[in-house]
């Protein structure tokens, strides 16, 4: 699978101080872990084909959506590369290719669930997003 990043950040790259809201996102993942274990999971985050695990999936689009500075996908996949969203976010980097491809793995799960309703996200606008 190849990556679309680069190897290395654009100079207008997110930094950790560019960042808030940290207390927030503990809250939310001490939230989640405590409904995790009364309901436990959908089966969907218990498939091994899965790239992100619950918290780190769930937690990475509060962050984006609570930080101005993640205006773009491409933004929180490379935040998600800073070492303090890899320790309180997503336990790893995730690339736009590795987002893009759980997103339409999501939307197909659900078109399966709903009398095969087609729901895709077309590449154009991924790659859109990325630049």
């Amino acid at each position: 699978m190849s990556d679309t990043r680069s190897s290395k950040p654009p100079t207008d790259a997110v930094k950790e101080s560019d960042l808030a809201n940290w207390k927030l996102l503990r809250q939310f993942r001490e939230r989640l872990a405590q409904i995790r274990a009364q309901l436990g999971v959908h089966p969907s985050f218990s498939d091994p084909k899965r790239l992100l695990a619950m918290g780190d999936y769930l937690s990475l689009f509060l962050f984006g959506l609570v930080n101005p500075a993640l205006r773009t996908m491409r933004a929180l996949c490379w935040a998600s590369d800073l070492d303090r969203v890899r320790q309180e976010a997503a336990r790893y980097d995730i690339s736009v290719e590795k987002m893009r491809k759980e997103l339409e793995e999501q939307l197909d799960r659900y078109a399966a669930e709903h009398d095969g309703l087609s729901l895709t996200i077309p590449m154009a606008y991924v790659e859109a997003q990325a630049r």
